[in-house]
């Protein structure tokens, strides 16, 4: 049997109102947030995500590594956004950031969050950049079904607000005369 991993010392909370979809990208290539036009997606170990129907759009990540995290503004409307993060090690406050923008449908804008570990791996400090307009998700492999989509964006299908979406990092096999599933990079 698996032995389970002991809880993290130190995790960092992202809070998004806005106009925009978030989406985390950390430096495995591994993403949690939301992909356009709704899909939740959550790859990255220990962390946990609100789906497209909660305001403000939640990403808590459990299990830092010190690198550099991509964060990612997928506009869905036009208007303004505002990213509040918290990072905290044991309880206890390390950083708040914030960032506001203004978003479009279709664009993205990516930032960058430095995080930065002490020698015994807990949370030291973290800062992200200014969003800059990028033309799109680079370092992810993320799949779904293309019928999914489509389903999505034809209204006929919605996934439940209490629903937080697992890692998987393959695509189940397609249905038969099913179209093969998307990869969004």
């Amino acid at each position: 049997l698996p032995v389970p991993k002991p809880r993290a010392d130190s995790e960092v909370q992202l809070e998004l109102a806005s106009s925009s979809w978030l989406l985390v990208v950390d430096p495995d290539g591994l993403a949690a947030g939301i992909l356009p036009p709704g899909v939740p997606v959550n790859q990255i170990p220990l962390t946990l995500i609100t789906d497209y129907t909660q305001e403000p759009q939640k990403v808590y990540m459990l299990d830092l590594q010190e690198d550099t995290y991509q964060v990612y503004f997928l506009g869905k409307e036009t208007g303004d956004f505002h990213l509040t993060g918290r990072g905290s090690s044991r309880g206890t406050l390390v950083e708040n950031i914030a960032i506001e923008g203004d978003s479009e449908p279709g664009q993205i804008l990516r930032s960058e969050m430095d995080v930065d570990l002490d020698a015994d791996g807990k949370l030291a400090g973290i800062s992200v950049t200014d969003p800059e307009q990028v033309d799109e998700i680079t370092g992810v492999n993320i799949f779904v079904q293309q019928y999914v989509l489509n389903l999505i964006n034809d209204g006929k299908f919605h996934f439940p607000a209490d629903l937080v979406a697992g890692a998987l990092f393959s695509p189940p096999p397609s249905p038969p005369g099913a179209p093969p599933p998307t990869s969004t990079r």
